[in-house]
């Protein structure tokens, strides 16, 4: 993106022995800064929400120091809204989101394949250590049905041919690739290849036992030859060992995606309501060099990828217009405002409206207006908020061209999705095709002046009042969101500043849920549910947790929103006052089993001053701020108190 620029690389993964934490990411930016780095860019984060958390908080500071940080917003779009990367969940931060690329590259295995007297080369993608051993093939697909849904996941009816000596070709997806390839291994298979039923390829994660070689070749390859075999041809494979084969590159247009909002994407916004992405970048099906000793080339895909992209075209920026011309904050408006918004787009559809600010950002980069524009917005992106604390916002548009420019004023609404799902306090998933539940139900704005001139060399401010949509489901979140758009003369001369909001009170908002089985306590021996009054053997002080023949409460905490105080603490029963169990802690991010979340509270009677307890009857509270609470408020908490239950201490054991 940027030729002759100089990089500098900052380790702060890779060895399994180091943890990685905020202390060595926040020494590695540091040291970019001594090191007079221009633009840093992170392809990493975890967890938070809060802009109270260190790392966004150092990188705060560094972009009053005019350095800007450039952060994947990460690559769990699937596990829904409301989980925003730390680094980002503040201001300063500037979050790149992907775009799918128009096509498709892929580096695979050679191997060729002939059908009426013709001979054409193809790539696959092997799966682990199932490798094809040399040899010809015919090929069989299980269905002539090149977009079927669940092939061979239900098991092969009679009246097949004998396939033990045959690849057998199914399409991918409608169950669990385990289950596919057990069904095919049941009807005789010993070799297949699935192809996608998504852009690309990958790695399959399971391998049948059952099975010889395996892979993957592409959506496109594979809908080609069932359309062959479907017209009455015969296929023939013919397959080389994948550490006997030449690399095979092609590079397939993308008509699912391409283009598009990677379904990957995560989604915001932040837990304070911040739109946590400030534009996209391509990110999907990228070709990129890679280490030497594994290739030298790759394709990747993810946000990590988007990001260094989008940072290469700032290096552009500021070659054109100098170092040290464009502060941190005019970065980010500029890249917001020139992007180019997208329609919402599942993986698989396209709708007829556009996708979510807390998605896309400002849409997808457009490296020559941003570099070229001479208009430029105080803000990046406008934040509503929620009902309670909804404002309005002012816009000042600068002119640094010698002619003055007439912007007429307007806005387009964005898809207002729904966080929560219907029944649940627990945020939706996405799924490939089936995306969260969303309304073309948007806020009204109201503007100040339906155009704005503004004269050369000068500014004016434009006041925006915004009225979140009404008829909403208040109780699932609703997040709208949409673009204020300047459109001038010509389609360079035209913008648009993204806005978000929320069409609730976000103090209402449930973050202790208890209604499916979480935020209760459970024995550690058993791990089952604590009845009230049980009573536990704990280990001594001086024991192991794990000492025999006794066992503990536990526990597990589970937030279904994102909380920036927790307490926990126990009670005892003869008693109103609640002592901790460990230290408070902040800026915690909503629970996704294994991804994220605070961990179970295993308590053995010790308390976060060092002391214990004595034997006695307790229960365990755990408190949550509200979203926007006050921390000296004791009704700004939900709270879950646990059964009461009793413990007694270990004796000493004999010596």
């Amino acid at each position: 993106m940027a030729p002759n620029v100089t990089l500098g690389h900052y380790k702060v993964l890779g060895t399994p022995s180091v943890h990685t934490g905020t202390d060595i990411v926040a020494a590695a930016f540091k040291m970019a800064y001594e090191d007079k780095a221009d633009i840093i860019s992170a392809s990493f984060g975890t967890y938070k929400g809060w802009s109270d958390e260190p790392w966004g908080q150092l990188i705060q500071k560094l972009a009053e120091a005019g350095l800007p940080s450039f952060i994947a917003t990460g690559n769990d779009g699937s596990l829904g809204l409301f989980l925003a990367s730390n680094g980002i969940d503040n201001s300063a931060g500037i979050g790149i989101g992907s775009f799918n690329n128009l096509y498709s590259p892929l580096l695979l295995t050679g191997a060729s394949y002939s059908t009426r007297n013709t001979t054409k080369e193809f790539g696959w993608q092997l799966a682990g250590t199932s490798d094809f051993k040399n040899g010809t093939y015919s090929l069989y697909p299980s269905s002539l049905n090149a977009s079927v849904v669940g092939d061979s996941c239900e098991p092969w009816t009679a009246g097949h041919p004998d396939v033990s000596d045959k690849i057998v070709l199914i399409r991918y997806g409608g169950c669990k690739g385990s289950q596919q390839q057990a069904n095919a291994v049941k009807a005789g298979a010993k070799n297949i290849l699935f192809y996608n039923n998504a852009p690309g390829t990958y790695e399959l994660p399971v391998q049948d036992p059952g099975l010889v070689g395996l892979g993957m070749v592409s959506s496109q390859t594979g809908a080609n030859w069932v359309k062959l075999v479907a017209s009455g041809a015969n296929v023939t494979l013919h397959m080389t060992s994948e550490k006997n084969s030449k690399t095979f590159f092609t590079n397939e247009k993308n008509p699912q995606s391409g283009g598009q909002v990677s379904d990957f994407s995560q989604w915001g916004p932040s837990n304070e309501l911040l739109p946590v992405t400030a534009a996209s970048g391509v990110g999907g099906f990228m070709l990129s060099t890679w280490p030497v000793l594994e290739g030298s080339y790759a394709i990747d895909t993810g946000t990590s990828m988007a990001t260094p992209y989008v940072a290469g075209c700032i290096a552009l920026l500021m070659e054109a217009r100098g170092k040290g011309k464009v502060t941190p904050a005019e970065i980010k408006s500029l890249l917001s405002t020139t992007s180019t918004p997208n329609v919402f787009h599942d993986g698989v559809t396209a709708s007829p409206f556009l996708a979510s600010v807390a998605q896309q950002g400002g849409g997808l980069i457009d490296a020559y207006k941003l570099v070229h524009t001479t208009t430029k917005f105080n803000v990046s992106t406008i934040a509503f908020n929620d009902t309670e604390h909804i404002a309005p916002a002012y816009i000042r548009i600068n002119n640094t061209a010698s002619e003055s420019r007439v912007y007429t004023v307007s806005h387009v609404g964005a898809a207002t999705v729904y966080a929560l799902s219907d029944n649940s306090s627990i945020p939706q998933v996405n799924k490939l095709g089936k995306f969260v539940d969303r309304t073309t139900e948007g806020a009204s704005l109201k503007f100040s002046s339906s155009s704005v001139r503004v004269a050369a060399g000068g500014s004016a401010v434009l006041k925006v009042t915004a009225t979140p949509p009404k008829g909403l489901i208040a109780r699932r979140i609703p997040v709208y969101s949409g673009f204020i758009t300047f459109n001038g003369t010509t389609t360079n001369d035209s913008f648009s500043v993204p806005y978000l909001g929320v069409a609730t009170a976000m103090r209402n908002v449930t973050i202790l849920d208890t209604t499916q089985g979480s935020n209760s306590l459970i024995d550690s021996s058993t791990q089952q549910a604590v009845p009230a009054n049980h009573q536990f053997v704990v280990p001594g002080e001086n024991d192991s947790i794990d000492r025999a023949n006794t066992s503990y409460p536990i526990f597990q905490t589970q937030l279904s929103m994102g909380t920036d105080l927790l307490l926990v603490g126990v009670k005892p029963a003869n008693s109103h006052a609640i002592l901790p169990v460990h230290a408070p802690q902040t800026a915690l991010p909503r629970s996704v089993d294994g991804v994220t979340g605070p961990s179970p509270t295993s308590w053995t009677g010790g308390l976060a001053n060092g002391s214990y307890v004595p034997a006695g009857n307790y229960s365990l509270v755990v408190r949550a701020l509200r979203v926007f609470g006050n921390r000296t408020n004791p009704s700004d908490y939900q709270t879950v108190r646990s059964v009461n239950f009793g413990i007694t201490y270990a004796p000493p054991a004999a010596n």
